[in-house]
């Protein structure tokens, strides 16, 4: 069996779609082990690309830590297929500095599909941000009903408090686990 399937988080609909069918290997240890997840976790969160990236860039970091725990099932990540879309873009475009050939990218793309919460998110027509092309990172945490966005470029989403969302750095978001 596929070891994405088989990893398939219990509850909402994992991610499938355009990238589905790859067969995950190891990269860097954050995303591997993907058997037995369940998301039962309180806090729901959407990770910005830019957190994504850096977990990658070093395994030492908050960022890390939070590709460790969504691995773990310790924290609930939701995507919607365009913000999927934009992570494989993006890691690809940045596998060289990154240490990672495509079938690394691909298997990435391919975890972080089968850990997370797919929520469908349409675009609401009105730009509420600064920068249009976040737009979509805020509509998947409106339609997931996400705690809180998680993204190093927290300027960025500085309207989202006014739909009741909280904008946090990965630090932040460790801290308050803490807590």
């Amino acid at each position: 069996m596929d070891p994405v399937a088989r990893a398939a988080p219990r509850g909402p609909a994992p991610c499938r779609g355009p990238v589905a069918g790859r067969r995950p290997g190891r990269v860097r240890g954050a995303l591997d082990g993907l058997g037995g997840i369940t998301h039962n976790t309180a806090v729901r969160v959407v990770l910005d690309t830019n957190v994504i990236v850096a977990g990658l860039r070093s395994n030492r970091g908050a960022s890390h830590e939070l590709l460790r725990r969504l691995r773990d099932g310790r924290i609930e990540a939701a995507i919607t297929v365009t913000l999927l879309l934009e992570y494989e873009e993006v890691l690809g475009r940045e596998r060289e500095a990154l240490g990672l050939s495509l079938a690394d990218v691909a298997t990435v793309v391919d975890a972080l599909a089968a850990l997370s919460i797919r929520v469908p998110a349409g675009r609401s027509g009105r730009p509420r941000l600064a920068d249009p092309g976040d737009e979509h990172v805020l509509d998947a945490a409106l339609a997931a009903g996400a705690s809180a966005i998680v993204t190093h470029d927290v300027r960025h989403f500085r309207a989202a408090g006014s739909f009741g969302l909280r904008v946090l750095t990965p630090r932040q978001l460790l801290e308050e686990d803490r807590s």
